[in-house]
């Protein structure tokens, strides 16, 4: 959809998909192919290794960094993907956070492990009772940054979240597709079966060696390395990729939803996106 969009009105993409990022990861992210992608210019795909460490503030101060110059010769410029940290990064702005302790990520992605993770929601409770309220306490990767944070500062983490919008130099318009749930469901399903086919095993066997990075610790990629570690057959690896994405796609509804100023539309009303978005840049 966003090609679409991008297309009809010559502009380019960024993208806020925080997974294809990733230049090693190409089948379990669903990155579109250079046929797909229309000749239309795509940033921050393809941009950083599994092995380098990349925050929602790196994204922010690059992708500000860009539209300063991109704004110059263009008016419009489309943010497409799901990462909703990562969105909000751009459209609102996040302070900078400190300088984080050496160890304590993998300190705490080794207590997940170990399912401690009701053990670390307490503990986030007492380091940081206001961002507790408000967090989504189904998503580790919050709860481990959160904690993260509040352990190499001393302070809470809702210290360094923005309270307001930054002032901006450009306008933000958001566009949301609404999707009936069975349809969203068998879309997934078909999705993971496809990824299958085109060869997913064999791209997370590549990986198997660094398996232990956060940056695979992914859907699609971690229900593979069980598969890999004789945990679980085959069939149930792929059954569990389809639970865990119908999963995080809740997740990413939940979280959108609350936003009051995204414009829903039918994945199918291209036509109405296009006059949407044409009233609004005129």
């Amino acid at each position: 959809m966003g090609i679409s969009l991008a297309k009809h009105f010559q502009s380019e993409i960024i993208s806020a998909d925080s997974r294809q990022f990733y230049k090693e990861m190409h089948i379990g992210t669903a990155k579109p192919t250079t046929k797909e992608m229309c000749g239309i210019t795509h940033h921050f795909v393809d941009c950083i290794s599994v092995n380098e460490k990349y925050t929602a503030w790196d994204f922010q101060k690059e992708v500000h960094e860009l539209l300063n110059k991109y704004y110059k010769d263009n008016s419009i410029v489309f943010l497409v993907g799901g990462a909703g940290l990562f969105i909000d990064a751009i459209c609102k702005g996040l302070d900078e956070f400190p300088e984080l302790k050496e160890g304590i990520r993998e300190e705490l992605n080794q207590r997940l492990k170990k399912g401690e993770f009701l053990n670390m929601l307490k503990q986030l409770e007492t380091l940081d009772p206001v961002y507790y309220k408000t967090c989504d306490k189904n998503n580790p990767r919050r709860v481990i940054r959160a904690l993260e944070v509040c352990l190499s500062s001393g302070k809470p983490y809702s210290d360094f979240l923005i309270k307001k919008q930054e002032d901006l130099n450009f306008k933000v318009t958001k566009i949301g597709l609404k999707l009936d749930r069975g349809k969203l469901v068998e879309k997934i399903n078909n999705r993971v079966d496809t990824m299958i086919k085109k060869g997913l095993l064999n791209e997370v066997k590549t990986l198997e060696k660094i398996k232990d990075l956060p940056s695979l610790n992914t859907v699609g990629y971690k229900e593979l390395f069980d598969f890999l570690d004789g945990n679980c057959n085959m069939e149930k690896a792929v059954e569990q990729i389809k639970i865990n994405t119908r999963r995080y796609s809740k997740r990413q509804m939940t979280w959108f939803r609350k936003d009051k100023s995204i414009n829903w539309f039918d994945p199918d009303d291209i036509g109405e996106m296009i006059s949407f978005v044409s009233r609004v840049v005129n």
